[in-house]
């Protein structure tokens, strides 16, 4: 009797995480990865390499990969990254560091490996580690990089609490200052550009406040309040019209706001005693203000290749072919504006609060446990939510101001 080989199926996700664009998402399991096309949901291929992958990252929509191991039986140690060819089914190459990797991004040029105390930076075409950046203790791989491909704008924690560090990695030749923004009072949880790295979301330990700055001149241009309490930010994301921020939090909840691009309607920038870009003051946004420090208080005390799979020649070297399928940049850019108009044009003027800048939308999401929300094909109205529990979920926005939720389903 032929002996059967019986493939194991993943029974845990270690995690989640999308491409540079949302248009498919990867998940680490502890028997392997999967990549799955984000909608409709389809899964493009799974690799079986019996142990737990903690982080996979895929370069664009090709078929080379960074993998670390995780889970209780990880695959490679965890202060290993591999680089892994899907099209050779192997890895081809592996760095060793001194610490765990904790998170990583993987562009043409560069990969940037985040370890516990300093960033990594490896040079696609000799494979070499080529830079060393120190950073405070960031057990948790807190760090952001521009999506779009030729941009390689990074940022990560400084070692001063709430102060984010943004430097431009394009030629490390040139050595570009680094821009210093001081974001939070408190200690930065979650940090995020936008495309082209123009602009720098970012959350605090507290969660109550979501800012956006302006990257070039480091000024607040806008923030969010998401509730009262204390919530911890899971992730944030922003839409690539610039006109929607994402976010999730551990209250079980994404929320939609609206960003105010309109130059003339940016209020005036004032210094305040702790060093933070804010905006003026109504009694109202005080008054909010002092619940954020109430809420620091009270934390004080409570203490895988298929050949139909786009992109599958990408070689070993820096001469990676990346075939672009995706809209031109002028008719996303239209596609954003038709989008928006249909979406959330009767949201605004609607309310004060709305104006503000305070919670626009808000939609259940199945579990409390870490999440991750992008938005789809470039629309500001469509969102995808993954969570480690396997729940897949579609919300759209509709012209009532609310989200409806359209698909749900188990990935595992």
């Amino acid at each position: 009797m032929d002996d059967i080989t019986i493939i194991p199926k993943p029974k845990k996700i270690l995690y989640v995480g999308f491409n540079y664009n949302a248009s498919y998402f990867m998940l680490g399991t502890d028997v392997g990865f999967q990549v799955h096309q984000s909608y409709p949901l389809a899964l493009k291929f799974s690799r079986v390499l019996n142990g737990g992958i903690g982080f996979v990252q895929i370069l664009n929509k090709s078929n080379i990969f960074c993998l670390v191991g995780g889970g209780e039986s990880p695959k490679y140690a965890p202060n290993k990254l591999l680089i892994w060819d899907d099209k050779k089914g192997k890895e081809i190459y592996e760095f060793r560091f001194s610490s765990f990797v904790f998170n990583c991004f993987i562009k043409k040029k560069y990969i940037f490996a985040f370890c516990k105390d300093s960033i990594n930076i490896i040079n696609m075409k000799t494979m070499k580690i080529i830079k060393e950046i120190a950073t405070k203790n960031n057990p948790e791989g807190i760090g952001t990089i521009s999506s779009d491909m030729d941009k390689y704008i990074l940022g990560w924690p400084s070692f001063t609490p709430g102060e984010v560090e943004i430097k431009n990695f394009q030629d490390l030749k040139i050595n570009t200052p680094v821009i210093k923004i001081k974001a939070h009072a408190n200690e930065i949880v979650y940090i995020k550009l936008n495309k082209d790295g123009t602009r720098l979301a970012s959350a605090s330990v507290n969660g109550t406040m979501i800012r956006i700055f302006n990257v070039s001149n480091k000024q607040m241009i806008q923030e969010f309040k998401r509730g009262n309490g204390y919530a911890k930010i899971y992730s944030i994301n922003f839409s690539d019209s610039n006109n929607t921020l994402s976010i999730t939090s551990d209250h079980g909840k994404a929320y939609i706001f609206l960003i105010n691009n309109n130059d003339k309607d940016k209020q005036k920038q004032i210094n305040s005693d702790k060093g933070v870009g804010k905006i003026e003051r109504t009694n109202e946004e005080k008054k909010e203000e002092k619940e954020e420090k109430e809420d620091k208080t009270n934390l004080i005390n409570d203490e895988k290749i298929n050949e139909d799979f786009e992109e599958n020649n990408v070689k070993n070297n820096d001469n990676f072919e990346i075939i672009n399928n995706e809209l031109t940049n002028s008719e996303l850019v239209e596609k954003s504006q038709k989008s928006i108009i249909r979406g959330v044009s009767q949201i605004i003027g609607l309310s004060s609060i709305f104006q503000k800048g305070y919670l626009n939308i808000s939609f259940k999401i199945p579990t409390k446990k870490q999440s991750n929300i992008n938005f789809l094909n470039g629309d500001d109205n469509k969102l995808i939510v993954l969570d480690k529990l396997g729940n897949y979920t579609i919300a759209e926005i509709t012209n009532k101001d609310e989200a409806k939720i359209v698909k749900r389903e188990l990935l595992i």
